[in-house]
C-alpha cells in the first residue's frame, strides 16, 4: 500500500468520527490534596490514615509522614477528608476544589483518652483522703506494668487518664489498711467511675 493510500484511509476515518459524533475523552485534570496534620500543641502527628471520600465510598487513601505532612491527586470537585491517629480523636472535613489547582489543608486532631475518676471511701463510708490509687497496665501475657500513683484529694476522689484502650489494674491503699483492687477494661472516649473501701487491719 502507497504513502497516499494509508492517507486516504486516515482522512476517511476522521471524516467519519467528526460526522457521526464520535469524540475522545479528553484528559482529565487532577487537584492536589496536600497538607499537614497535627496535635493541639502543634506537633505533627506521623503515620496517621488520611482518605478521600465521596458520598461515604472512599476514593483515595494515604499515611502522613514524619512531619505529619501527606499529598493526594482527585478528581472530585467536592469531597470528604477524614483522618485517624492511634491516640487521637478523628476529625473529617468537607470541601470543595478547583481542577488543575492546588488545595492545602491543615488539621489538628485532639487527643483521645479514657478518663478514670472515684473515691476512696473507709469502713464506714467516710471519704479517705490522701489514699494512694496505683495505676498499672495489664498485657496480653497477663503481665502488669506500673503507670503511675496518684493521692486521694480531701473529698477522696481522683481522677486520671489513660491513653490506651485496655485491661488496668487500680490498687487502693493507705498504711494500717487492706489494699483493695479493681480490674477494668477502657475504651477511649468513654469514662469510668470507681468506688474502694479500705478496712483496717487487724491487730
Amino acid at each position: 500500500m502507497g504513502f497516499k493510500g494509508f492517507s486516504g484511509k486516515i482522512f476517511f476515518l476522521l471524516s467519519f468520527l467528526l460526522v457521526f459524533g464520535v469524540s475522545f475523552p479528553l484528559a482529565v485534570e487532577l487537584t492536589k490534596i496536600q497538607g499537614k496534620i497535627k496535635n493541639e500543641n502543634g506537633k505533627a502527628i506521623s503515620g496517621a490514615k488520611v482518605q478521600i471520600e465521596e458520598t461515604g465510598k472512599v476514593i483515595a487513601t494515604t499515611t502522613t509522614n514524619n512531619k505529619g505532612e501527606f499529598s493526594l491527586s482527585i478528581e472530585l470537585k467536592e469531597y470528604t477528608i477524614s483522618v485517624e491517629a492511634d491516640g487521637y480523636q478523628s476529625a473529617r472535613l468537607s470541601s470543595e476544589s478547583e481542577s488543575g489547582k492546588k488545595t492545602n489543608v491543615e488539621l489538628v486532631l485532639a487527643e483521645a483518652f479514657a478518663l478514670v475518676r472515684g473515691t476512696v471511701f473507709t469502713e464506714r463510708g467516710f471519704s479517705f483522703p490522701n489514699a494512694l490509687v496505683l495505676v498499672e497496665a495489664i498485657n496480653s501475657n497477663n503481665r502488669k506494668k506500673f503507670i503511675k500513683q496518684y493521692t486521694t484529694n480531701q473529698s477522696g476522689e481522683f481522677a486520671f487518664r489513660l491513653p490506651n484502650t485496655g485491661e488496668y489494674l487500680l490498687t487502693a491503699s493507705a498504711k494500717g489498711y487492706i489494699t483493695e483492687s479493681k480490674k477494668i477494661e477502657v475504651n477511649l472516649g468513654e469514662a469510668r467511675n470507681l468506688a474502694f473501701s479500705l478496712i483496717p487491719e487487724k491487730k
